[in-house]
């Protein structure tokens, strides 16, 4: 079962973190590509598939990592729980605080207005704090999953 676990906990942090990447890459490559308001409009729907897409995957990995733990414990895959759920909360802002009040923004044409930018620049932020969060949990899986393979202590 532990097997399975780390299995499920390792595709869904690759998935979630590439797609992190392939958003950013994407995002960047519509805004060299097209004007600025079919830009907008095709970002808005990436943004927004994006949105329910790493929820799913953070819920997944949340829920796969605290099986696994309780499975057998180990301070690499607390450290990671605690990663994820970090990045789990700014994925969950997203959708919910920032992406609403840009698509009115959009929408009504005030994409150079001040709130507009400041949202922009606070999603960016989330967006990229999550990569970063992700990336460092990236870096406790391999001792993850090490805890795994070695023998349980006993007490005498």
């Amino acid at each position: 079962m532990r097997k399975v676990l780390s299995v499920v906990v390792v595709i869904s942090w690759a998935l979630w973190l590439g797609g992190l990447g392939a958003l950013m890459l994407a995002v960047m490559s519509l805004f060299k590509a097209l004007d600025r308001t079919a830009a907008g409009q095709s970002a808005t729907v990436i943004f927004q598939r994006f949105e329910r897409y790493q929820l799913v995957l953070a819920s997944v990995l949340l829920v796969s990592l605290i099986l696994w733990m309780l499975a057998r414990g180990a301070m690499s895959k607390a450290i990671l729980i605690i990663l994820t759920l970090l990045a789990s909360i700014l994925a969950a802002a997203l959708p919910s605080a920032i992406s609403p009040r840009i698509e009115v923004l959009r929408q009504t044409g005030q994409t150079q207005s001040d709130e507009f930018k400041r949202l922009h620049k606070m999603g960016e932020r989330m967006y990229g704090g999550a990569a970063i969060l992700m990336l460092a949990g990236g870096l406790f899986i391999p001792s993850a999953v090490r805890s795994d393979a070695r023998p349980r202590k006993t007490s005498a």
